[in-house]
């Protein structure tokens, strides 16, 4: 098998195992308290925070690097520092200011 088509079925399994996974809390269990949901709901935000990270530490940082070095070749510029890196990190600080940025408008539409 090719290693595209590998790529491509395991990305849909993956997004299919995480998308049943985030619907298990909204399914009408009698067993599940609030305190018991609410427990369950922070260690499965956890557990897929931790697997969307180790997807791109693991699978597409090394992607996005050989991308980068392409580029970097077909311009013939040089950079002392990891430009990849760079984009994934501002990435993750406009994910985490918008997560900010949401929350605070919800508790001031809260506290109004």
């Amino acid at each position: 098998m090719e290693q595209n088509t590998e790529k491509l079925i395991l990305a849909i399994v993956m997004f299919l195992v995480t998308a049943l996974c985030s619907l298990i809390p909204f399914a009408p269990f009698s067993v599940f308290r609030h305190e018991l949901n609410s427990r369950f709901n922070t260690i499965a935000s956890c557990f897929s925070g931790g697997v969307f990270i180790a997807v791109c530490f693991l699978d597409m940082m090394p992607d996005i690097e050989e991308i980068f070095e392409t580029i970097k070749t077909q311009l013939n510029v040089t950079l002392d520092f990891s430009f990849s890196g760079m984009v994934i990190c501002l990435g993750f600080f406009f994910v985490l200011s918008l997560d900010q940025l949401i929350l605070v408008c919800k508790e001031r539409a809260n506290n109004s």
